[in-house]
């Protein structure tokens, strides 16, 4: 299953690349600098498998990337252009494990992100933080009328406590089946959206049990660890 991490935005929908953007990519000519960072776990244990993703907040766009993390927690991202407002958003969706994302220094939200400065030729460091164990959302969609299982339907969860931030999405397989990771255990809401993984412009999105919007679904709440299954959908033709 092809794994995404996706970011609400005014007006819709936006993909986010999970994939660290490869050392270089910024032209040598531009001033740039260096960010690292140490991701662990509620006791304060180094965690492996997470990667950065580092964001221009003025233009909210991504400049660079790093990780995955080794077994000492350490991330690098090199090449990232010189700037007074940058931020990172640390997660482990490079790797689908079940630790939730977060914001610089500890936030489910953007808005609420501590930006700081990258200095040519300088690393700025200390960018650490603390992810909370999550746990895993799993279910399946298919068609109303027919009952035969969608493949490439876009399936998100949306924060409970940030209406902006989704944790990780996933696009159903052949089966129609799907496995989101990271899920935060204060609940979600899931809501199933075509068009987004392959064209469909036959099935109308609905939101977990069959709601129309973000305020009506139904929450889902994880175990750390754990697993919710049966979080399906029948999209209606």
């Amino acid at each position: 299953m092809r794994t995404m991490r996706w970011k609400a935005v005014a007006g819709g929908i936006v993909a986010a690349s999970l994939a660290a953007l490869a050392p270089g990519a910024v032209p040598s000519a531009l001033a740039a600098g260096s960010i690292s960072g140490v991701a662990t776990n509620n006791r304060h244990e180094p965690l492996a498998g997470i990667c950065a993703t580092i964001i221009d907040a003025a233009t909210n766009t991504t400049i660079g990337g790093a990780g995955p993390t080794g077994a000492d927690g350490t991330w690098l991202a090199n090449d990232i252009p010189a700037g007074n407002a940058i931020t990172a958003y640390i997660n482990n969706a490079c790797t689908q494990g079940q630790y939730v994302g977060e914001w610089y220094p500890g936030t489910p939200s953007q808005a609420n992100a501590t930006p700081f400065a990258v200095v040519d030729g300088q690393t700025t460091s200390g960018i650490n933080v603390m992810l909370p164990l999550g746990g895993s959302v799993t279910g399946k969609v298919t068609d109303m009328a027919s009952r035969a299982p969608l493949q490439d339907i876009a399936v998100f969860a949306f924060r409970t406590d940030s209406f902006e931030s989704a944790t990780y999405g996933a696009c159903t397989d052949a089966d129609g089946k799907y496995q989101l990771n990271g899920v935060p255990t204060k609940g979600v809401k899931v809501e199933f959206i075509p068009g987004i993984c392959a064209d469909d412009s036959v099935h109308a999105a609905q939101w977990f049990k069959n709601q129309p919007d973000y305020d009506h679904a139904t929450v889902i709440r994880v175990l750390p660890g754990g697993n919710r299954p049966l979080v399906n959908a029948a999209l209606v033709p």
